[in-house]
């Protein structure tokens, strides 16, 4: 199990183990998969990926895309105020609230994603994107470059 930086440490704080897994900086795949740590959230840090093969970028929240007909209004509604539903997916908009006071940290690590050059994104909350990665992170961190 690969662990972000600083995950044992805050586990140990809550009264848990996570002794079995390794810090991400000691991955032995390093040429293979790229990651860099999403600065900038007083919240959460969340850690992507760039899978150089397939010029594929992987993201857990920063992006949610989430498709709505199959839920009830209730939840439509809550998706359209968290402006992070299908097709116009973005950074959910609580969470955009935890980069008000770094944005330039978040501006930064949104660079090094970028110059990545994606061509594909997997999401966590939404339908994968296929070959059109550089207008889903326009869209999705229209935010950030304001």
């Amino acid at each position: 199990v690969w662990l972000a930086s600083g995950v044992q440490k805050r586990a140990r704080k809550s009264g848990m183990s996570l002794d079995y897994g390794q810090e991400l900086s000691k991955a032995n795949w390093n040429e293979e998969i790229l990651f860099t740590t999403f600065e900038g959230s007083f919240y959460v840090k969340e850690v992507v990926f760039f899978h150089n093969e397939s010029s594929t970028l992987i993201l857990t929240d920063l992006i949610e895309n989430i498709e709505t007909e199959n839920v009830s209004i209730f939840e439509k509604l809550l998706f359209k105020i968290g402006d992070n539903h299908y097709p116009n997916g973005k950074t959910p908009r609580d969470l955009r609230m935890t980069f008000l006071f770094s944005k330039k940290q978040a501006l930064k690590s949104y660079r090094i994603v970028k110059k990545w050059e994606p061509k594909n994104i997997i999401i966590s909350h939404g339908p994968c994107i296929v070959g059109q990665a550089k207008e889903m992170l326009n869209q999705a961190f229209s935010w950030l470059e304001k």
